[in-house]
């Protein structure tokens, strides 16, 4: 993925002449609030067009995950996640059913719309586990969701960092191997400063 001074503005200017090459790895996005991160993820993905009319449309092995829930059925987290996979076109083998449902402490088969806030959330990340995407977009979601379940996904994000291109945005992400495995791509007032392993 290769983007060469290319900016974004709404009301105004947001991001400046910003040029990045990211190749297969882990990436996480850190500035301050404001900065445009999430704006940042949105033009990366393809969801937002640069403003010289570029669109990066980088594959349609994407998987984008922000702080929307995902469900919104009212029938069971399976069959929730099922809609979401036939609309991906994914085939779960029973392993990955059994890691989801380990996922989501084996309660897969309660109501959906009953299920607490942290659990409606797991909804989209369970996607992490469900094909080896090309490239993963997480926008905060890592933030909804409690330490053990970060645990494992932060270890399928470690296993794809050879075969994916895996970025994302947590102000609170407190898993040191993931942070250690991430290059960071740092951004300031508009700015796109460096991608180093910090």
């Amino acid at each position: 993925m290769k983007i060469e001074n290319e900016s974004k503005s709404y009301d105004k200017c947001i991001l400046k002449n910003i040029s990045l090459e990211i190749d297969k790895g882990i990436y996480r996005v850190e500035g301050e609030n404001g900065s445009g991160k999430s704006t940042l993820l949105q033009l990366l993905a393809g969801l937002e067009t640069f403003d010289s009319g570029l669109k990066n449309c980088v594959s349609k092995d994407v998987l984008y995950l922000d702080t929307n829930q995902l469900g919104g059925i009212p029938f069971t987290i399976e069959e929730n996640l099922q809609l979401l996979c036939d609309s991906f076109q994914i085939h779960l083998s029973f392993e990955d059913k059994e890691q989801i449902n380990t996922f989501f402490d084996n309660k897969i088969g309660d109501n959906y719309m009953t299920a607490s806030t942290g659990t409606k959330f797991k909804l989209g990340l369970s996607l992490i586990f469900a094909k080896n995407w090309d490239y993963i977009f997480i926008d905060e979601t890592l933030s909804t969701v409690d330490a053990r379940s970060i645990d494992m996904i932060a270890n399928r994000l470690i296993s794809m960092k050879e075969s994916s291109t895996i970025i994302y945005v947590s102000h609170n992400l407190l898993h040191q191997e993931l942070i250690s495995k991430s290059q960071r791509i740092l951004i300031e007032e508009g700015r796109v400063y460096e991608i180093s392993n910090k």
